[in-house]
């Protein structure tokens, strides 16, 4: 158990991911330490780009973006009445 010092409820949530995180990261480093796999058994995601490469999400972030904006054009029709 650990403190998230504040009182705040929102803050609480807030700070959670990340205390989360830190948490896990250290019991993997003490797992790994003695020669176990880590929490997640070393499963990585093959679905979703990582922070690691912020040029890569950033062009890809691009990317999506003008696939919306043609989406989203292709499909709309404008009904006029008067």
């Amino acid at each position: 158990m650990k403190t998230l010092s504040t009182t705040d409820r929102k803050e609480a949530r807030d700070r959670r991911p990340k205390a989360l995180e830190a948490i896990r990261a250290e019991i993997d480093e003490k797992l790994q330490a003695i020669g176990l796999a880590p929490l997640d058994g070393g499963w990585k995601r093959d679905w979703a780009f990582t922070w690691d490469d912020e040029g890569k999400a950033v062009a890809e972030g691009l990317e999506a973006r003008k696939e919306l904006a043609k989406t989203s054009d292709r499909g709309r029709s404008v009904l006029h009445f008067s």
